[in-house]
Formats: structure tokens, sequence, C-alpha cells
């Protein structure tokens, strides 16, 4: 909490730990002596909050003075004297540096898992639990001969040659309750011929994760 002049009024000891103030006896001081590296942003939004505007960012970075990177959020707000006029402001703040780097690292594992997808041979999908296409890589796009933005358009039963579309909900109904499964079928390129797969799929997620084999002693027909 701070006065009209930004000088501290409360600090919480939350406050001091997260933004690891050497100095924790800041009462009375001014906000950017404590912090002489805060964003020009930053103390923009005080002045509007100075002026009633309240602001808030839920993954802000504040990049210090020596080097390091810090994630945050936050709210900045005017509060009121008994007058109605305004006293100051309250920054209501947290880091969320070590939630943000897990993010970032389950971002760069999931581009390492994309590589290896689309390294593969074999055909892969992803599909949602009603069965339409999330992700596919380029094997499948290959043998079935639609693009993957095609794909992403469509469910898994407009390639299914066997089975009517009762029978493919039944199947996902049947995967998703044991959370796995493997069996063969036949899939239907877009130029209308069909060709021998087998497949096997996962449950994970709240998605089917299938891979998919074609069965080269089958020869493609027409259907």
């Amino acid at each position: 909490v701070h006065d009209r002049d930004l000088n501290y009024v409360y600090v919480s000891n939350q406050y001091i730990e997260d933004y690891k103030i050497k100095d924790p006896d800041i009462i009375g001081k001014h906000h950017y002596e404590v912090f002489p590296d805060l964003p020009q942003r930053w103390r923009e939004v005080h002045q509007r909050a100075l002026a009633g505007e309240v602001s808030s960012a839920e993954d802000d970075i504040y990049e210090r003075d020596d080097g390091s990177i810090e994630w945050t959020r936050w709210e900045c707000r005017p509060w009121y004297e008994s007058d109605k006029s305004i006293g100051g402001i309250i920054v209501y703040t947290e880091v969320i540096t070590p939630r943000k780097m897990a993010e970032l690292a389950l971002r760069k594992s999931e581009e390492k898992y994309r590589a290896i997808i689309q390294a593969l041979k074999e055909g892969f999908w992803a599909i949602d639990s009603v069965g339409k296409f999330v992700d596919v890589n380029a094997a499948y796009s290959a043998m079935s001969g639609y693009s993957r933005e095609e794909l992403l358009d469509m469910g898994i039963h407009d390639v299914e040659a066997v089975e009517n579309e009762v029978e493919t909900r039944n199947r996902i109904s049947r995967i998703k309750a044991t959370g796995s499964g493997s069996f063969e079928t036949r899939h239907r390129r877009k130029d209308g011929s069909v060709f021998a797969v087998a497949i096997t799929t996962y449950f994970l997620n709240n998605e089917f994760i299938c891979f998919c084999r074609k069965l080269t002693d089958a020869k493609p027909t027409k259907q």
C-alpha cells in the first residue's frame, strides 16, 4: 500500500520475500527507491491509479537491472480517504516465475514431441473424445492423401471404411473405458481407394493418441 507520493504505508512479508528485498524496513520509502529498475509502463499504471483507474495483468514480464527476469500477476487500484479523495494506491502482486518456467519447459517438451511425431514413418494422429482429428503427422497425410489442414477439419469416421459412425462411436467408448486398444481396419483415401491398417490407440488427457501401421500385404481397393 502506497500514499499519494508512492511512499510505502504497508507491505506484506510475502511481498518482501517474493521480490527479494534485501532491507525489509521499507515503510516510508518511495516505491522507486526500492525498485529503481521498475519499468516505465508500470510507473504509468501507478499514475493512472492515482487518477482513479484500476489496472491488472495476468502474465507480465519484469526485467531487472541485474539481467534476471520475473513473471508477475498484479492488480493496481486506488484507495480512498474518508472524504472520498484518493489517498494512494494498493498493489496486489504475485511472482509467478516458477509456474511460468514450468510452462516454458512443457512447451519445449511439446516441441520436441512434435518433432519426433513428425519424423515417424508410421502414421500418427490424435482425436478428441468425439472422434475429431486434433493432430496428425506427415506419414498419415501421405497414407490418406489428405493434407494436414484437410484432416484437421475431419473426423475419424470420414476415413473409416469398415465401421459406420455408430460402430466407431461404440469403439471410442470401449477404448475410453479401458484406456487402450489395438485393432485392424481399413481407411479410405482422398481418391476413394481403401487400405488396410493396424491401429494402436491410448486414451490420455481426454484425447486418443493413435499410431497407424499400413498393412502392406493387403492391396488397396476401390470402394
